[in-house]
């Protein structure tokens, strides 16, 4: 192994100790490796400690009560003994270059948020198509200007810890998902630039079983109805477009999947709980004082 890269891998987990594990090796595998592996462990049963036994890299493990994603993503954040910090979840593997490019790209654009490919991990004769939450575009791309929510892939991205925490580090009311739409949407606002770059590659297990997935995208749904309130109550042009878009796309996606019979993916039940969630969390959602209207 060469000299280890002076970042900070952050690895947010909730118990899923045997993919735990896989992703801390591959970390630990990297050449160059990271100079520091920080596990933010919210499971019940010290996941975090079972899982690093055999990693060659020495594994620094926060142990917090409270669950959610964005409020242990702050805290690693800021836990992380250096400012370019590396993100990915407990159930991918990065590549063996993933740090050190990581690294490079930081050094070459550090005040972008960047983010890279996340390749489905499949057992021969399963669609990747059911995997989340991936991508695989072979071009790189800079995102600055026009308000997105959908170019940031939170379980592959990098960044400078102090701008993230500059910005308001993720917004911790979302506990289960969009935690990343929020965080892309008010950074491009903010006049920042997010970077996509195919060279930074992690892959994304498959474990899901259907019913999981159908779940899993509920709960996606919910989430971006969430984001929606959240936008829409701040009162700024992006929100209102941002729901514009919201309701092409679930129409659409609804009207795909009728066409082709039942499927699933991440239009499910997108026309009834999206809505939902902007109604159950529209009082949760009011505009926070250091939250600027537009």
């Amino acid at each position: 192994m060469s000299d280890r890269v002076p970042v900070t891998v952050i690895v947010p987990t909730v118990g899923r100790e045997g993919m735990l594990a896989d992703a801390l090796a591959s970390v630990a595998a990297c050449d160059p490796q990271p100079a520091e592996l920080l596990v933010i462990d919210q499971s019940e049963r010290g996941a975090a400690e079972l899982a690093a036994r055999e990693i060659d890299l020495p594994v620094r493990i926060v142990v917090m009560a409270r669950t959610g994603i964005s409020a242990a993503l702050n805290v690693g954040m800021r836990e992380a003994a250096y400012d370019d910090v590396l993100v990915t979840h407990d159930d991918c593997r990065v590549a063996p270059d993933w740090a050190g490019v990581a690294a490079g790209l930081l050094a070459e654009d550090p005040e972008a948020l960047w983010t890279g490919r996340v390749l489905a991990d499949v057992e021969p004769g399963r669609d990747p198509a059911l995997v989340p939450s991936t991508i695989d575009d072979p071009d790189p791309a800079v995102y600055a200007g026009v308000p997105r929510v959908d170019v940031l892939y939170p379980a592959n991205m990098a960044a400078r810890r102090g701008a993230v925490l500059e910005l308001g580090g993720f917004d911790e009311r979302f506990t289960v998902a969009a935690e990343d739409n929020d965080l892309c949407l008010r950074w491009l606002l903010a006049g920042r630039t997010v970077r996509y770059e195919p060279r930074l590659t992690v892959w994304h297990r498959d474990w899901r079983s259907p019913d999981d997935l159908r779940a899993l995208y509920r709960r996606y749904q919910l989430a971006q109805g969430a984001l929606l309130a959240k936008h829409l109550r701040l009162g700024h042009r992006a929100g209102r477009r941002l729901a514009f878009d919201t309701l092409v796309w679930a129409v659409r996606g609804t009207a795909h999947r009728w066409v082709r019979g039942r499927t699933v993916d991440e239009t499910t039940a997108s026309l009834t709980h999206i809505p939902l969630g902007v109604v159950r969390n529209w009082r949760l959602m009011r505009p926070r004082r250091e939250e600027p209207r537009r």
